[in-house]
């Protein structure tokens, strides 16, 4: 039934040390000016979606407080026994930072219930299988030269790198012939990403741009900081609003950054600017380009299967890559089942994508509309379920507008 939905719609109608500004959680020794919002892979999901609206249930408290505060939460492929203590500090460079923690570590602390325990979200299998089809077409990987590079007209080599190595950038992934579409495909409905992913955007998500492998060689250069719900002018932006209702969280735009390699204190790579997902003032230039205020940026240090989740409202880029090995990440990006900002979907998705995709797959490359509207949604062990629009109105609908659906 997927497969001919899909036909009839034509499948879908920084350089240096980084910030001060730091959240750190479970993930180890304390993070100092690298921390980040720590957490870990999922732990045995609970019971199937039911379509609709889905509550934020799906997150512990931890990482539902976290990325509320934040706009993101790293998914930690391994979690520590013992995680240290949070410690939340944001201030300017010129200010004294207290590195002493006050509270005993989480192990020696009153607790009337122990912290839920997660597993790794993928294998090792997983992310050894996703690297080696990255590398078997190295070949397709382009840079960004000249006028496509991102560090614009910025002056700060915490962003513009050594001035002349670019990104260099590589899509298809799903369409890729077997095995190496394979380990990509996955991500679409992976049951250890779809709780968070049901949690932040809702059940009956949809895939909204097309995943893109992303490399940095010593000296590359990163991406200005962009995205943020308020545009330049003071305007609203709803395309990347985020909020919090009756206890759901809820983004327009989700994005996903899958760390296929290590990134370590100072490397460089991935770069948010925590809280400002609530910002209600547009992004300064001078922020934009890295040039000022570096302070407040924070480059999370992460491992190989490492997930980044982050909200396409906060302020985020890409600094300038300074590690000796090459930075290889996949970035994808998720949208309430209702909405679209990308358009990749229409006129129709590439036959190649298409070819040998599961119903689950499938469902999650639906054009937006909404779930009570006969809408496939992916249960949370990754199975899709058929949507429940009433027969009766379907035929009444047929009679006055000669379709189905309104």
């Amino acid at each position: 039934m997927l497969r001919g939905a899909l036909g009839r719609v034509g499948a879908g109608a920084l350089g240096r040390q980084v910030a001060r500004g730091v959240m750190s959680g479970a993930g180890g020794a304390p993070q100092g000016v690298n921390g980040a919002v720590n957490g870990a892979a999922r732990p045995a999901p609970p019971g199937p979606a039911t379509g609709g609206r889905n509550p934020s249930a799906g997150l512990t408290g931890e990482e539902k407080f976290l990325f509320d505060a934040a706009g993101y939460f790293v998914a930690r492929q391994v979690r520590p026994p013992h995680p240290a203590p949070l410690t939340i500090v944001a201030v300017p460079s010129s200010s004294s930072v207290r590195t002493d923690n006050p509270l005993p570590a989480r192990e020696d602390r009153p607790s009337d219930a122990a912290p839920r325990r997660r597993t790794q979200v993928f294998s090792p299998a997983e992310v050894a299988e996703m690297k080696a089809a990255v590398e078997a077409h190295e070949a397709g990987f382009a840079e960004r030269k000249d006028g496509l590079r991102l560090s614009g007209d910025s002056t700060a080599t915490t962003l513009t790198g050594d001035g002349s190595t670019g990104r260099k950038d590589l899509g298809g992934c799903l369409g890729w012939p077997e095995p190496y579409c394979q380990p990509f495909r996955r991500l679409l409905h992976h049951p250890g990403l779809i709780p968070y992913i049901h949690s932040i955007v809702g059940s009956g998500y949809r895939l909204d741009h097309m995943p893109l492998i992303i490399r940095q060689e010593k000296g590359a250069e990163g991406f200005h900081l962009h995205g943020g719900s308020t545009l330049e002018n003071g305007d609203w932006d709803h395309s990347l609003t985020y909020g919090v209702y009756n206890g759901e969280i809820r983004t327009n735009l989700l994005g996903m950054t899958v760390q296929l390699t290590d990134v370590g204190p100072g490397d460089g790579g991935f770069a948010i600017m925590p809280g400002s997902h609530k910002a209600n003032f547009p992004c300064p230039k001078s922020l934009k380009n890295m040039e000022q205020y570096t302070d407040y940026l924070l480059q999370p240090e992460t491992k190989a299967g490492d997930v980044v989740f982050f909200s396409e409202a906060a302020s985020h880029g890409t600094m300038a890559w300074n590690a000796d090995h090459t930075r290889t990440a996949c970035i994808i990006r998720f949208a309430p089942s209702y909405l679209a900002y990308g358009r990749a979907y229409t006129p129709e998705w590439s036959p190649e994508m298409l070819e040998g995709m599961t119903d689950a797959q499938r469902a999650v490359l639906q054009p937006p509309y909404h779930e009570r509207l006969d809408r496939p949604v992916l249960n949370i062990d990754g199975t899709a379920q058929e949507g429940k629009y009433s027969t009766m109105k379907k035929n009444f609908n047929e009679k006055v507008f000669k379709n189905k659906y309104y």
